[in-house]
């Protein structure tokens, strides 16, 4: 995260865990303008090692990634291939 509050994801994409619009690996530092449309900014940020949960300013918690044990505490155990919400 940039002091601008942008946010930048790179390497293993396997699941969709950097939040891009697709499931390449990538090399370089690479915008995610998936989080744009969360509805509040970022606040932090935390990466498993196929997953991503972020933390929104206004409370909200959000997961993508590789979830077949339940490791984006979706209540389920399907892969998410964009942002969803933690209820």
């Amino acid at each position: 995260m940039t002091s601008d509050s942008s946010i930048y994801g790179w390497g293993r994409n396997n699941y969709h865990q950097i939040g891009l619009d697709h499931s390449k690996n990538v090399d370089t530092p690479t915008l995610v303008h998936s989080l744009n449309g969360l509805g509040s900014p970022i606040t932090q940020i935390v990466c498993g090692v196929w997953h991503t949960m972020v933390l929104t300013k206004n409370g909200q918690v959000f997961a993508i990634g590789k979830n077949e044990e339940g490791q984006c505490g979706t209540g389920d155990t399907a892969n998410k291939s964009q942002w969803t919400q933690v209820t």
